[in-house]
């Protein structure tokens, strides 16, 4: 009978011992990192799709935290677009809501395939490419060149008209640089293994995008800065040289050429991960918000008090036998580095004609009547 007590507290003492290494051997695999924890795989799984959720994931569930803030203000700078510039042409506010729309549109994809991936299949680290991630790879191929191409329209209303060629030399590369993104998203679509689209986003295909895309960037915001300070601009409309600093970034476009050569440097610097999209979606965002501030640069920078009257002067004209007809022209100051070029889809003629000058038709008649006694 003792002997058996004894074999009972034994297996006792050894399953307590056995529970509480149990126990420890838990507590370190929780103390390890996420890409330690991974189970060790057969040759037979190593063919499979082996996915990292903390090196992969994690940069996209940032990337989408800091993209939804910056969608936040986009739509904070639409909204301020649409109600202070009611009187821009139709085109204008179309290219609004269409930059508003896509960029919408691109955040909700996004949000899909870190949902896909963080939360459907979190217990599954085989997993296959889902059709949010190249669907939102091509909207962002599409909304960053629309940007671009508004801030080159803008460019050509302020170049003189026989330096046409550059706007248009601009419009080239941008293209060029949208068909590559699409070409990349079509690749994308065609992959089903994740593993594989990781290698898609690191080909020669994605080099010479962002590569093009830097250039592209930087040509813009060059060609911006160089024809904004030679324009005929009113510089006394602010005092402070950090107001006009920040009038020129804004309405330069220059912060977006700083974030694609950052974009560049993490697809050099950590290949085969998807770091890079961190900064990538807050680029796309920063395009849009960017664009916006622009056309609302006047709205925040100048001030909102009433504009003081124009001058008037009165131009001599003709004579005839119905007197002397003058013209009375009504002449403003000079545009401000936030007016010059804008509406975007208003002739330069039309824009001149209805600020710049007023003109009223005076005739002044001399009576050639004379009293008879």
């Amino acid at each position: 009978m003792r002997l058996v007590k004894m074999m009972m507290a034994g297996a006792d003492g050894a399953r307590s011992q056995h529970t509480g290494y149990i126990t420890v051997q838990k507590l370190f695999f929780f103390l390890k990192s996420p890409s330690q924890r991974a189970t060790p795989t057969t040759m037979s799984d190593s063919a499979s799709t082996m996915v990292d959720a903390h090196d992969e994931f994690g940069p996209m569930l940032i990337g989408l935290v800091v993209a939804a803030i910056f969608g936040g203000i986009t739509v904070v700078q639409a909204l301020t677009f649409l109600q202070t510039n009611k009187r821009d042409p139709i085109q204008h506010t179309l290219a609004v809501y269409s930059l508003l729309f896509l960029d919408v549109l691109h955040i909700c994809f996004f949000t899909h395939s870190v949902y896909y991936y963080l939360v459907s299949n979190a217990d599954n680290l085989r997993v296959q490419v889902v059709w949010s991630m190249p669907a939102f790879v091509l909207i962002h191929s599409i909304l960053i060149p629309i940007a671009q191409l508004l801030s080159v329209a803008r460019i050509w209303k302020i170049v003189p008209r026989n330096k046409l060629y550059i706007p248009i030399f601009l419009v080239i590369v941008v293209l060029s640089n949208l068909s590559l993104g699409i070409h990349l998203s079509r690749l994308l679509f065609q992959t089903k293994d994740f593993n594989d689209a990781i290698k898609i986003l690191y080909t020669s295909i994605t080099k010479a995008y962002f590569s093009l895309r830097i250039c592209s960037d930087i040509l813009i915001a060059s060609a911006m800065i160089f024809y904004l300070t030679r324009a005929s601009t009113n510089l006394n409309w602010t005092d402070s040289s950090s107001t006009m600093l920040i009038a020129y970034v804004l309405n330069t476009g220059a912060i977006p050429s700083f974030l694609s050569i950052a974009v560049f440097g993490a697809v050099l610097a950590e290949p085969n991960t998807l770091l890079f999209l961190t900064i990538e979606e807050v680029g796309t965002k920063l395009y849009v918000t960017s664009f916006m501030a622009m056309l609302n640069a006047r709205y925040y920078l100048q001030p909102h008090g009433p504009k003081a009257p124009p001058a008037f002067f009165l131009r001599s004209g003709m004579t005839s036998h119905a007197g002397t007809v003058g013209k009375l022209q009504a002449s403003t100051s000079p545009k401000t580095i936030n007016e010059v070029g804008l509406p975007l889809f208003q002739s330069n003629s039309r824009k001149e004609e209805m600020d710049s000058e007023l003109r009223v038709e005076v005739v002044v008649k001399q009576d050639t009547r004379r009293t008879t006694n």
